[in-house]
């Protein structure tokens, strides 16, 4: 019996699992608050160039005064002017402008942010933009750093760590004095959203049972769009960006008394040997859901769980091997029948040819059977040789790139969660771009999630995996597209399209995950999950910029996302469906998998040897 078996003996998702499964969702609304607090932070009022001797900070100008100080369409430069007592006017001393020196900024929507106390304008506009991209590349540093160290060192103490590093950066980053100490503060507390979501996610996962992991991962989710949602109420009643960073991350210090509360992962335990800690928490696990349950017994299950499961694998062998004699038995016998119906009967030169025609046939037939039966036996003891030689050779993303089906699917793969990841966080980033209300459009872009998870909570087991990704795709890209034709003064529909494309594209983002996880083989599920997610990156890194094309129109960045979304959508139909199809374990097997029959015999005629590697039980995969 396997680790998943006893979880089940053990409640499944038993009131245990319940509680711990909470609370560590809970941890994903921090998290949520963190990556979609740079809105605000770096949001962008209008400005304009101060005038010469202008003691006046009201953003406010009279339309003559206006057209006096400044060229039409030009934020960035002024006229130097006078101001006649005599006739209490200003005049213009010449027709040649002058470089802004400094700013007065429109304080009726924000009274203070990064952008207007660090002058993040004009010249320095795109230095807003790499902020929030550098945080984007601390998401990416902390996936790898702390998911190499949850499985070194273990689930909870990385977990608890990332949380002191971003309570301790996170008010650092509110108390910065210039912008290089904001940014660095701020690409630190992205790589520890990394460390406590994606390992929290780790530890609620594990402790759930295969049945319901589906709804466990949605549901994680979906706590993390509540976060994104409650991140507009902050700024609603925060109007300075500094006590704004500070009141996001003070709610970290409640998820410090999880430290007496939330167990290690009993998997990694029992990967790490330290069998005793485990039963510990196996046991007190039993005691919450009321499952009467020895020590004794636990740990006679755990001993017996690798040798059923060989069991179970040479029986399996033993019955594929019997059904292949008894085909070739049922052969021999239609052989020998025909052979006394020859004698029987007399047959014209005709009916003898044909009758010789058949038994040549048959015996291609034998022939095709014996030698598939040969290929398999070869392909076993090839499955026992790496077997034992696994622990020498680790698998390796690039084993996903030496075959060309292969090769060919994690291409796509790899492009999907480009544009899921860069579409979805484009769109979430981008309220100030749409008009109207920014916190209005703020709340609904996060609220339009739960209907997606939602959606795909009843679907996904339905309808296929495929279908859906490529569906939602196609209609965030057609949707972003039509903004195209929206007029300027419509812009309750741009927002309306943006959306839609929202709600799509997070259908798409939830899909991903399960999906390209049931593309790799066990032996590389790993590696090419962890890849996958890290090529992601460059697209959530690249997102800032794209949203900053917004000055030159409106619409353009959705229109790239646009054409990036529906690009995926149809690249998508070039992946082979998953849902309800066996669990792929070898390369071998995923290099058959969702390539024509012809062409895979054929490979194997030819004697072509794919490389097979066994289960690899490592939990080292963070999305």
């Amino acid at each position: 019996m396997g680790y998943d078996e006893i979880i089940v003996e053990l409640g499944d998702f038993g009131r245990y699992q319940r509680i711990i499964y909470v609370l560590i969702c809970l941890t994903s609304m921090p998290v949520a608050f963190h990556k979609l607090a740079g809105v605000f932070l770096l949001a962008k009022p209008k400005f304009r160039c101060a005038l010469s001797n202008e003691t006046n900070q009201s953003f406010e100008l009279t339309e003559e005064l206006s057209q006096l100080a400044y060229p039409p369409y030009e934020k960035c430069e002024r006229y130097e002017l006078e101001y006649d007592i005599g006739n209490e006017s200003f005049h213009r001393l010449s027709n040649e402008t002058q470089s802004c020196n400094r700013f007065i900024y429109d304080r009726s929507r924000y009274a203070n942010s990064a952008v207007t106390e660090f002058d993040l304008v004009c010249g320095r506009e795109f230095l807003a933009a790499t902020s929030d991209s550098m945080f984007m590349l601390g998401v990416l540093l902390g996936s790898i750093i702390f998911g190499q160290l949850s499985d070194k060192l273990g689930r909870k103490p990385i977990f608890f760590a990332s949380l002191v590093i971003q309570l301790v950066f996170g008010i650092a980053a509110g108390l910065a004095p210039d912008y290089f100490s904001y940014t660095l503060a701020r690409l630190v507390v992205g790589a520890t959203t990394s460390g406590v979501f994606l390992v929290a996610y780790v530890i609620a996962m594990e402790m759930v049972g295969p049945t319901k992991r589906l709804y466990a991962g949605i549901f994680v989710m979906m706590f993390f769009s509540v976060g994104y949602m409650l991140t507009a109420g902050f700024a609603y009643f925060i109007h300075d960006w500094r006590w704004l960073q500070i009141a996001l991350t003070l709610p970290g210090l409640i998820f410090m008394g999880y430290y007496w509360i939330i167990p290690e992962s009993v998997r990694w335990l029992l990967s790490k040997g330290k069998r005793e800690e485990a039963l510990d928490v196996m046991q007190k696990a039993a005691r919450f859901n009321h499952v009467e349950i020895s020590r004794e017994t636990l740990e006679r299950l755990l001993d017996g769980g690798g040798e059923r499961e060989k069991e179970n694998e040479k029986e399996q062998e033993k019955l594929n091997l019997n059904k292949q004699m008894e085909l070739e038995r049922n052969l021999e016998w239609k052989l020998e029948r025909e052979q006394e119906e020859k004698h029987l009967k007399e047959q014209g030169k005709d009916q003898l040819k044909e009758q010789e025609r058949r038994l040549q046939l048959e015996k291609e037939k034998q022939l095709n059977l014996d030698l598939n039966l040969k290929l398999k036996q070869k392909e076993h003891e090839q499955d026992q040789e790496d077997q034992v030689a696994s622990a020498a050779k680790p698998a390796s993303v690039w084993d996903l790139f030496h075959y060309p089906n292969l090769r060919r699917k994690t291409l796509v793969i790899f492009f999907d969660w480009l544009v899921c990841t860069g579409v979805y966080y484009g769109l979430s980033w981008s309220p100030n771009n749409l008009g109207g209300n920014v916190l209005l459009n703020f709340v609904i872009s996060g609220a339009v999630e739960i209907p997606a998870y939602c959606f795909l909570l009843l679907t996904l087991n339905r309808w296929g995996r495929r279908s859906i990704l490529c569906g939602c795709m196609l209609l965030a890209g057609i949707s972003l597209l039509a903004t195209i034709l929206v007029p300027v003064k419509m812009q309750w529909l741009m927002i309306t399209f943006a959306m839609l494309g929202k709600l799509a594209i997070t259908g798409s983002y939830g899909t991903i995950y399960l999906f390209s996880s049931e593309q790799f083989p066990t032996v590389v599920r790993t590696v090419g999950m962890g890849a996958a997610s890290m090529v992601s990156r460059l697209t959530g890194m690249l997102a800032p910029y794209l949203n900053a094309l917004a000055s030159i129109w409106r619409p353009l960045p959705l229109v790239i996302y646009g054409v990036l979304a529906l690009s995926a959508g149809f690249l998508s139909l070039l992946l082979p469906e998953t849902h309800n199809k066996p669990t792929l374990e070898t390369i071998a097997d995923g290099e058959r998998f969702g390539r024509r029959e012809k062409s895979s015999r054929r490979d194997l005629e030819k004697g072509r040897e794919l490389e097979t590697q066994p289960l690899n039980l490592s939990n080292g995969n963070k999305a």
